[in-house]
């Protein structure tokens, strides 16, 4: 059994079972709860912004989301600065493995990492407990919502949402949500919209990340 707190050796080479052979290892192997980190970069040449070896680190976004289903825990996905924009998973974070997964860009300034959804999607579209997005720009571009939130204690961190079709965040009965340090602009309907069963929000500027959190350039409310 690994130990916690360590790092897999690798024992396979380049043909592209690692990957799946390591997650798999660690589905029948690891603790509840052990905490794993993947990479993404698509700067190419096989060069990470950081790196935690192989079949943890990936050059598409919606693979580590994938990845982090399969392994289950409550991982982290750091992004790294990229050529161009990323696509998230467009499968909605439903699934148990999704509880207390964190994504985040890895400079903490927003700009330096671009997602945007897959299709008509929502960029992230939160269905689990404890979902942490950070440190990102949320760009949509289609018919729907940027982030959309169906669960408990989810945070949106020093996030960027941009040209969204909806709402920039959609919360639907969605509890304890904290929204801190984020900007919203250029939305079709609401900055943010909360339904009557969301309750326990909370809307600041929590750290240095930006100076206030910013809706602006809406078609509707603000904040409704």
């Amino acid at each position: 059994m690994m130990r916690q707190g360590k790092q897999p050796r690798y024992l396979l080479d380049k043909t592209g079972l690692m990957g799946p052979v390591l997650i798999l290892l660690c589905v029948l192997s690891c603790p509840p709860g052990y905490a794993l980190n993947f990479a993404v970069d698509n700067t190419g040449g096989g060069s990470f912004c950081v790196s935690y070896g192989a079949g943890f680190d990936f050059t598409g976004l919606a693979a580590a989301m994938a990845a982090a289903n399969v392994a289950g825990g409550p991982h982290t996905i750091d992004v790294c600065p990229g050529v161009g924009p990323y696509t998230a998973q467009g499968a909605a974070l439903g699934n148990a493995n999704y509880i207390g997964l964190t994504i985040q860009g890895t400079t903490g300034v927003a700009a330096n990492v671009v997602v945007n959804p897959s299709g008509g999607n929502e960029i992230f579209d939160i269905r689990q407990i404890g979902i942490t997005i950070q440190h990102l720009t949320a760009v949509s571009g289609n018919a729907n919502d940027g982030i959309e939130i169906r669960a408990a204690n989810a945070t949106i961190s020093n996030v960027d949402i941009q040209n969204t079709g909806r709402n920039g965040i959609l919360l639907l009965s969605a509890t304890g949500v904290t929204i801190s340090n984020v900007t919203i602009s250029t939305t079709v309907r609401e900055g943010i919209l909360a339904d009557a069963g969301s309750t326990g929000l909370t809307i600041n500027s929590a750290d240095a990340t930006k100076p206030t959190t910013t809706v602006s350039f809406t078609s509707r409310e603000c904040i409704e």
